[in-house]
């Protein structure tokens, strides 16, 4: 009969349950390697892709560690130089929205306002109502004052 091997069972890569990790040791050690993995990481995306890169990290012992490619300084203030201006350009195309909106409100109540007047106005006995006219070469939505 042939000898067979049996292979031991080992560890490998088996999956771990991700919760908190109560051995203060254990926590201190698990930090420092997936903080190193999470710069591998990042390092890899700068390297291959050309991405910015920033990673600000406060361990448990509340210190800081950051890493950055080209440095943390220049993607952050890359990022907030982006939201400023975008924040901007929000505030100014709300505005201009609302001030379309607002002119063609008014037009609009201007119309119906010229049409009711123009109404009163021919059952009191004084005829058609010209005042307010829209002249041709006015946008649609603008109004001019006209002579009678």
């Amino acid at each position: 009969m042939p000898y067979m091997m049996v292979r031991p069972k080992v560890m490998g890569r088996s999956k771990i349950e991700i919760k908190e990790i109560q051995n203060k040791g254990a926590m201190y050690c698990t930090f420092t390697k997936r903080r190193n993995g999470l710069c591998s990481k990042a390092r890899e995306l700068y390297n291959l892709c050309g991405a910015q890169v920033a990673a600000i990290v406060f361990s448990p012992k509340n210190k800081m560690y950051t890493f950055g490619e080209p440095s943390v300084d220049s993607v952050v203030n890359r990022f907030l130089h982006e939201q400023q201006q975008q924040r901007q350009s929000l505030n100014r195309g709300g505005q201009k929205k609302k001030k379309k909106k607002t002119i063609q409100f008014l037009s609009d109540e201007c119309i119906v306002l010229n049409n009711q007047f123009s109404q009163k106005l021919k059952l009191l006995g004084y005829g058609k109502f010209n005042h307010l006219t829209n002249t041709s070469n006015t946008p649609p939505h603008v109004w001019a004052e006209t002579t009678f």
